[in-house]
């Protein structure tokens, strides 16, 4: 296969992950996350802030803070307090951050008026 190929084949992978993502969420079947993340920027907050401190004090530039939730999602791998990431593989891992930031990105001014009101 050439490379073309392949960053086709890529293509229309992430696409058709894209695809199924939007209709989870358009159907419900995201709401859990949904509930999860309204609750996870509430309670990180100070580690939310603390991120975006640190990355504006190394940096010198302003940090958003919708990167910062998204760095801290990232770097928890989950917003359920209660999962287990042990028993998480990484490709399960990987597919649930991305419905996590989705979810973060379809109701962005949700989530920030949580989060700067908390």
């Amino acid at each position: 296969m050439s490379e073309l190929d392949q960053l086709w084949d890529d293509y229309d992978r992430r696409e058709s992950e894209m695809n199924q993502l939007r209709d989870d969420y358009d159907n419900g079947r995201l709401d859990s996350i949904k509930g999860h993340l309204a609750q996870f920027v509430v309670v990180n907050k100070p580690e939310i802030e603390a991120i975006r401190r640190d990355f504006e004090e190394r940096d010198g530039q302003p940090f958003s803070d919708v990167v910062a939730i998204e760095f801290h999602i990232i770097r928890r791998g989950t917003v359920n307090p209660s999962r287990d990431l042990h028993n998480t593989s990484p490709d399960g891992l990987d597919s649930n951050i991305t419905a996590i930031i989705y979810c973060f990105l379809r109701e962005q001014e949700r989530y920030l008026r949580l989060f700067h009101d908390a």
